[in-house]
């Protein structure tokens, strides 16, 4: 039985042995000046004078976190994503296939420019993976802005195209004849081009839509997740704590949205509805343990509670996307090939609005620090 009493919250707490503290202090579950006595000694003192320094974590006891495993491993899984996006199977018009390499048919049919939206996340991947393995800090971060900003060049670039064969197929309109329209082919024919032209039309500002919509799922994900991986890695780190607060203010009330949109989806779709309510309901969780996550907590205690913030939010969107996969796999027929092209969809996306938090994050750490995480403040580098 111990004789040592600690101050928490203004109040004593024990009794402890000596030992339990040296180890709880090593571990960073206490600051380093808290303040302790032991019993029937009206003398408080901070602790480590009382009982002596802690000793230092080990690799047998505790082994450290490298922090250039985790950013590193972070690029290579983003890339993974892009890559199974990218490759997942779906049907098509002669069984099942990968439409992003459907080139040809397209080309025919709607011309070159979605090409390269098509090709976009195999590349995406490949360079992902490349990051992670062969750039550092803020170098790779800077790459990484670039890739992020790469799916909004590509549709200007198919705008462009598709706005080109817009203006001629009304310039050509302009210039039929009244003698041209009696001729029934030439009639099929223009109707046919000005059919192509409007669903071609309609497709790029789908797109257009789909620019905006990630745009936002970017700087949700970013705020959701950033401030939380920031304090898993330095849980020193005051900017990113009040990031996290302001960032968590906002997407409180987009969430509570959400919540209310899940409640009646429920009765249309169980599967998706169930899994768009327990996401929701994960992220207002990893964005409750943000807020809680003060400066005030010792390191380990923020970068354990960094971490179930970082695994909540990333964990509300993996059950999303489970959700999405199970609703159409329990669909038949064209219910069936439409929500495995929604899941697919949902891969791609997912992967693209991840791009932005890693980039910052990256840029916001900077200097890889591979020291313990778990160690008290003033023992890190």
């Amino acid at each position: 039985m111990g004789d040592i009493f600690i101050v928490v919250d203004g109040q004593p707490d024990g009794p402890y042995d000596a030992e339990a503290l040296r180890a709880r202090l090593a571990s960073g579950d206490f600051p380093r000046d808290i303040r302790a006595s032991r019993e029937g000694d009206d003398q408080w003192m901070p602790l480590t004078e009382l009982i002596g320094e802690a000793p230092v974590a080990t690799s047998k006891s505790a082994p450290p976190i490298s922090e250039a495993k985790l950013r590193t491993g972070a690029w290579i899984a983003l890339g993974a994503l892009f890559l199974v996006a990218f490759l997942f199977p779906t049907p098509l018009n002669e069984g099942w296939g990968i439409v992003n390499l459907q080139t040809g048919w397209v080309n025919e049919h709607l011309g070159w420019t979605p090409i390269p939206l098509m090709l976009w996340p195999a590349l995406a991947g490949v360079v992902a993976i490349a990051l992670g393995l062969l750039l550092h800090g803020r170098a790779r971060a800077a790459v990484g802005l670039l890739l992020s900003l790469l799916p909004l060049l590509l549709l200007v670039i198919l705008g462009g195209g598709v706005g080109v064969q817009a203006l001629e197929m009304f310039t050509d309109l302009s210039e039929t004849q009244w003698v041209d329209l009696q001729d029934k082919d030439k009639v099929k024919e223009k109707m046919a081009s000005l059919l192509a032209s409007f669903a071609s039309m309609s497709a790029t500002a789908m797109l257009v839509v789909t620019a905006l919509a990630g745009v936002m799922a970017s700087l949700y994900a970013t705020a959701l997740l950033m401030p939380a991986a920031v304090r898993a890695l330095r849980p020193e780190s005051t900017g990113a704590y009040y990031a996290g607060l302001i960032g968590g203010c906002l997407l409180l009330i987009l969430q509570l949205v959400l919540l209310f949109v899940s409640v009646p989806l429920l009765l249309v779709n169980w599967v998706h509805g169930a899994g768009q309510l327990v996401a929701v309901l994960m992220h207002m969780a990893a964005i409750i343990i943000g807020f809680t996550n003060t400066m005030s907590r010792p390191p380990a205690v923020a970068v354990r509670r960094g971490v179930w913030a970082l695994g909540l939010g990333v964990g509300g969107c993996m059950v999303y996307g489970v959700a999405l996969l199970g609703s159409a796999l329990l669909a038949e027929g064209m219910q069936e090939a439409f929500g495995l092209y929604v899941f697919k969809f949902w891969l791609w996306f997912t992967a693209a609005v991840m791009v932005l938090p890693l980039a910052l994050a990256d840029l916001w750490l900077g200097k890889i620090v591979d020291a313990p995480a778990h160690l008290p403040e003033t023992t890190r580098p």
